[in-house]
């Protein structure tokens, strides 16, 4: 009969030690899933980060980049004069072809500069001539920025 009790006790301490080291092992199981997929977020962050910085650095050259290319326009001694002669006077003899055809030869530039249209506007954001022909408006934030290049000459 002693060795009942015994048994018991036995039986009763080893399922403890069980429950304990499975308690145990859970713990560490579940602080090991939480410190890595902190880890994992955080280099995802990393990332993200990375890439939005790659991305704003890829925009602020093309923009520049377009700046320069509105700089060699505006203060080129063919085009400009040209452009003002047309818009004072519509009906100037081939003016209007021409601009044209030298707008179209910047449109033809697309696959290296990115243009999917040329326009030539008005200070005040009207569309006079565009390549390809059919624009007649431009959208409200685009003409915002006509006007503001237009006030400060740039």
């Amino acid at each position: 009969m002693t060795v009942e009790p015994q048994l018991k006790k036995i039986y009763w301490s080893l399922l403890s030690v069980f429950f304990l080291f499975s308690l145990a092992i859970s713990i560490a199981g579940f602080l090991f899933y939480n410190n890595q997929k902190k880890s994992l977020k955080q280099e995802k962050w990393d990332d993200l980060g990375a890439i939005s910085d790659l991305k704003v650095s890829q925009i602020v050259n093309w923009r520049k980049e377009r700046i320069e290319d509105g700089a060699i326009i505006f203060e080129s001694p063919f085009i400009a004069p040209r452009i003002l002669r047309w818009f004072q006077d519509p009906e100037t003899t081939g003016a209007m072809k021409e601009l044209l055809g030298w707008m179209k030869s910047l449109q033809r530039l697309q696959q290296y500069q990115s243009y999917q249209s040329v326009l030539l506007l008005e200070p005040k954001g009207n569309i006079r001539l565009s390549v390809p022909e059919g624009e007649k408006l431009l959208d409200p934030f685009s003409k915002q920025l006509v006007l503001e290049a237009a006030r400060i000459k740039e």
